[in-house]
């Protein structure tokens, strides 16, 4: 069963996620490195039945998008990055060995007593791309390891109606229009394939920094 919780209460553990992945300054290198990167997935698909948004595309389409943008987000940090290649020596290695794609529902209560529709549930769809991957220097040695995650959820909006305007009209200080939710792209899974990436990036930018 989905967990039943308010707006707020969702606002603020879905907002936590991104303020851990940034709380570490990334910047870009001054000096040029290398970096093989090494796809040791498996890349997993949680099954749930009441999918919106998993069936518009497939996971190679959202495994290519994350790996695309990790090495794009990389060279633009001044690391060079080679894919599977076992042959080229580089300054690092990337390990990723979990890519795991994920669609759940939580439950909402709207918490706004000027709405008609406080206290009402509704349903919210989470789009949610979490990514582990390992850095080697070129002796093999582990330097570190990393969990990134990145999300997208549904919210609602008003959607009021022409009798919604009248009655606005009348009761000045009252929302009269009800709540609906608010659908996502419907390539969502896309660009969160691509927020992971880059946190992932950011991440191994910053580790390459401390050496």
């Amino acid at each position: 069963m989905a967990p039943n919780l308010h707006l707020k209460n969702i606002a603020f553990i879905f907002l936590i996620i991104p303020l851990l992945n940034s709380c570490v300054t990334q910047h870009k290198l001054m000096t040029a490195k290398t970096l093989r990167v090494i796809d040791r997935t498996p890349y997993l698909i949680d099954p749930f039945e009441d999918s919106k948004y998993l069936q518009f595309s497939s996971v190679q389409i959202y495994k290519k998008d994350f790996l695309t943008t990790l090495k794009s987000k990389l060279e633009e940090d001044n690391i060079s990055v080679v894919v599977d290649s076992v042959q080229q020596i580089t300054d690092y290695t990337l390990i990723l060995s979990k890519l795991n794609i994920k669609e759940t529902i939580i439950d909402s209560i709207l918490d706004d007593i000027s709405s008609p529709d406080n206290g009402q549930t509704f349903s919210l769809h989470v789009c949610t791309i979490s990514a582990e991957t390992s850095i080697y220097n070129s002796k093999a040695v582990l330097l570190d390891d990393f969990a990134k995650t990145d999300y997208s959820i549904e919210d609602l909006r008003e959607s009021p109606t022409f009798t919604d305007f009248l009655l606005a009209l009348i009761f000045r200080h009252t929302k009269c229009c009800r709540c609906k939710v608010r659908n996502l792209a419907y390539n969502i899974f896309e660009y969160v394939a691509e927020g992971c990436a880059k946190s992932t990036a950011n991440a191994v930018v910053n580790r390459i920094i401390k050496l």
